[in-house]
């Protein structure tokens, strides 16, 4: 099995990170629940997640042990379930008919209480208020008037042309994920007649966005584009971080978690949205197309392998040495097969990598440095002096290991 071994040290103007070929770094599993059926996507309502599984539908799924989830309940639609928002007891499943509303206060035993057909695949919902906003493929935005579920109905659409995959809302506004036009931001504050305000084009094909402090955090197949939204008739992009396949996005805290396809669970640091840089990932089996948040937990769900609960560890603590001084870290970083040298604070990472006798073996520079040729032992990494911060240089052990 692929390992890495991992325990930061930062030094100053430097942090230090070993690195190899890896199924994880800074995000712990936590635990997991096989479902049935290909999982789509994942909502949570307290202790319970609630995950939209294809062709088996619906999925609840108990979490109030994140290391031991189980299912306790099910809901077949006859069609592919595609996403799920769940607000109190009410679970709003979309398919590719369109839209079913469930019962689930006995989430042991969740029973269709209303449903609403759409005219394409409905790939992705929002609720808010007494309205479904329904990101309906190439029928673009539909609106359903959800006031009394048992009887839901289409009341407003908006035609984007191209399939409309994801869908976040934020007062009267409606933020889709519109395929190769990128994110179109819809006026629905009357929601029979919802019309376009702003949009902006981005770089790949636009899955799903998180809206939040003035920004949209898209994920936009090729990684994460964050636009300024201060003004939704003209959103800017500020910031990207390129990722493998990204689907999907949930923030947490100063991160954002990217579902990445084959690649797994990605964690980007958005703290500086003008900067946003990996800090994490775990890689997950299956095709990962659906993440959210609550608490501490991320919770992803992958094509063929259900739900996965984990937890990011953090990308380490930042010690910063007074003016003039050396520092030297503690405890040392244990390496097996290269080590990270990351920018702390905006400074530009580099060093040398010296011996137990002080000699330089190797240059260092910002990023991935290889050690595999060296012998196992202890070393030294000590970082160049930071014309940002007009820190003087300083140092950390680190031990590589075969």
């Amino acid at each position: 099995m692929r390992r890495r071994l991992l325990c930061p040290v930062l030094a100053a103007t430097v942090a230090v990170v070993a690195f190899a070929r890896a199924d994880s770094l800074n995000v712990r599993f936590v635990g997991g629940c096989l479902t049935a059926g290909y999982a789509h996507n994942v909502a949570l309502s307290e202790s319970l997640a609630y995950v939209a599984a294809s062709d088996s539908g619906l999925r609840v799924v108990d979490v109030s042990d994140p290391q031991a989830p189980f299912e306790i309940g099910h809901f077949s639609v006859g069609e592919e379930a595609l996403d799920i928002q769940v607000k109190e007891t009410l679970a709003y499943l979309t398919d590719v008919g369109g839209l079913h509303i469930l019962n689930v206060s006995d989430p042991r035993e969740p029973h269709e209480v209303g449903a609403c057909d759409l005219p394409d695949p409905a790939c992705g919902i929002f609720v808010s208020g007494n309205y479904a906003f329904v990101a309906d493929a190439s029928d673009g935005l539909r609106v359903v008037d959800v006031a009394d579920p048992t009887q839901p109905h289409e009341i407003g659409h908006y035609n984007t042309r191209i399939e409309a995959w994801g869908i976040f809302v934020t007062g009267d506004l409606a933020w889709l994920s519109n395929a190769v036009l990128g994110l179109r931001v819809i006026d629905v504050s009357d929601p029979l007649t919802p019309h376009e305000v702003g949009f902006f084009d981005t770089r790949g094909w636009s899955w799903n966005s998180q809206v939040a402090n003035g920004h949209a955090y898209m994920a936009d197949n090729r990684g994460l584009s964050i636009i300024n939204v201060t003004d939704p008739a003209r959103p800017f992009e500020t910031g990207y971080c390129y990722t493998t396949e990204a689907r999907d996005v949930a923030i947490l805290g100063s991160y954002a978690c990217i579902a990445d396809g084959v690649a797994g669970l990605r964690i980007i640091d958005v703290s500086d949205v003008g900067n946003p840089r990996e800090v994490g990932f775990h890689d997950v089996p299956g095709y990962v197309e659906g993440v959210v948040t609550q608490g501490e937990n991320i919770y992803a769900v992958a094509g063929g392998a259900g739900l996965g609960i984990y937890r990011f560890l953090g990308a380490g603590i930042g010690a910063r040495a007074n003016l003039g001084t050396r520092h030297s870290a503690t405890q040392p970083t244990l390496l097996r097969g290269g080590l990270l040298l990351i920018g702390v604070d905006g400074a530009n990472a580099s060093g040398v990598l010296l011996d137990i006798s002080g000699r330089r073996v190797m240059e260092l520079q910002a990023g991935a440095n290889d050690v595999r040729h060296l012998a196992p032992g202890v070393y030294f990494v000590r970082s160049g002096p930071s014309a940002a911060s007009g820190e003087r240089s300083a140092v950390c052990k680190v031990i590589i290991a075969k």
